[in-house]
C-alpha cells in the first residue's frame, strides 16, 4: 500500500509518502535538496518487513517545494523543526530513523535537541558529527573518478552545472558503474532542488557540530555503510559517540549498498528495526 499525507510545520505544508502498515519507520534522505523518492526501494523493502515507512519531501523538495519560500526555514534547524512536527503529526512518542547520507546529519541534529524523541537511528553512509571529516569524503570521491571524470566534475561545476556535477559524483559513489548508470537513468525529476542545497549546506558548514550533545541518546545505533563509501571517511567521529553502536560494512557496495548487495543490506536493516 502507497499512500500520500501531508503535515503542517511553521505554517507550511509539506507533504509524505506512506508505504505498508506496522509501526512507524521515518526515512530522512540524502543531499541536501534532493528528491527523497531515490529511496523509494528502502522505504518499500521496510514495508515488507511489516512496518510502515514515511518517507517525508523534505522542505522545498518533490511536493514540498513550496514550503521553501520560507527562507529562514531552510537550514539545520528548520530541519529539526520540520521533522518534529512530522514526529506530531504522526502522533508518536518516539522516532525511528533510516538515514542516507547528509540525512544522517538531520538525524544527528535532531537527536542532539530531542534525544527523548528517538528510539532507534539506523545511519547508512552518514556524515559525522562535525565538520572535521567532511573534506576527507570529497577527497575519497575524487579519488574514485575516472581522470576525465574529474575534468568533466571541474567543467560542470565552474558553470555551476549541478546536476551534470551530481550525475558525475553517482558514478563515483558506487562500485559497479553500469549500476549508477542504471539508477542516474531512473531517478525522479527533478533529482536536485539547488536553491535548498546551498541553502541547507551553508547553514550546516557554519552551524553543524552535535559530538558532544548526541551523547544523551542511549538508544540502539546501527551503522549501515557499504564497506567501499568514502562516507567510512566520516565513520570515526559516529563510532566515538556511540561506542556501543553495531557495524555493519555491506560487501561490494559503495555509497549505494541497498542498489549494490541487496541481500546482505536488507537482512542488516531487518536486524537493525528489530532491536
Amino acid at each position: 500500500m502507497q499512500s500520500t499525507g501531508t503535515f503542517t510545520s511553521a505554517g507550511a505544508t509539506l507533504t509524505y509518502h506512506r508505504y505498508g502498515q506496522g509501526p512507524i519507520v521515518v526515512i530522512l534522505n540524502g543531499g541536501p535538496g534532493l528528491n527523497g523518492l531515490y529511496m523509494k526501494p528502502v522505504a518499500e523493502t521496510i514495508a515488507r518487513d511489516g512496518y510502515q515507512a514515511i518517507l517525508p519531501d523534505q522542505r522545498g523538495t518533490g511536493s514540498s517545494v513550496a514550503a521553501g519560500k520560507a527562507q529562514k526555514m531552510l537550514t539545520m534547524a528548520g530541519s529539526v523543526a520540520d521533522l518534529e512536527a512530522l514526529r506530531v503529526a504522526l502522533k508518536q512518542e518516539k522516532l525511528v530513523l533510516v538515514t542516507h547520507s547528509f540525512g544522517g546529519g538531520i538525524a544527528l541534529a535532531y537527536t542532539a535537541a530531542h534525544p527523548q524523541r528517538v528510539a532507534n537511528l539506523i545511519l547508512s553512509g552518514s556524515v559525522g558529527t562535525d565538520l572535521s571529516t567532511v573534506g576527507l569524503f570529497g577527497k575519497r570521491l575524487n579519488e574514485r573518478m575516472t581522470p576525465s571524470e574529474r575534468v568533466q566534475y571541474a567543467a560542470y561545476g565552474k558553470r555551476n552545472d549541478d546536476v551534470d556535477q551530481l550525475n558525475i559524483q553517482l558514478l563515483a559513489e558506487f562500485d559497479d558503474r553500469a549500476k549508477a548508470r542504471r539508477l542516474i537513468a531512473t531517478l525522479p525529476r527533478p533529482f536536485i532542488y539547488p536553491a535548498v542545497s546551498n541553502a541547507i549546506y551553508t547553514d550546516y558548514n557554519k552551524h553543524y557540530f552535535v559530538g558532544k550533545m548526541v551523547g544523551a541518546f542511549h538508544g540502539p545505533v546501527t551503522l549501515l555503510t557499504g564497506a567501499d563509501d568514502a562516507a567510512l571517511e566520516m565513520e570515526p567521529s559516529l563510532r566515538t559517540a556511540f561506542p556501543h553502536a553495531t557495524i555493519v560494512h555491506v560487501a561490494h557496495s559503495g555509497h549505494w549498498p541497498w542498489l549494490e548487495n541487496p541481500p546482505q543490506f536488507e537482512r542488516a536493516l531487518k536486524k537493525a528495526l528489530a532491536q
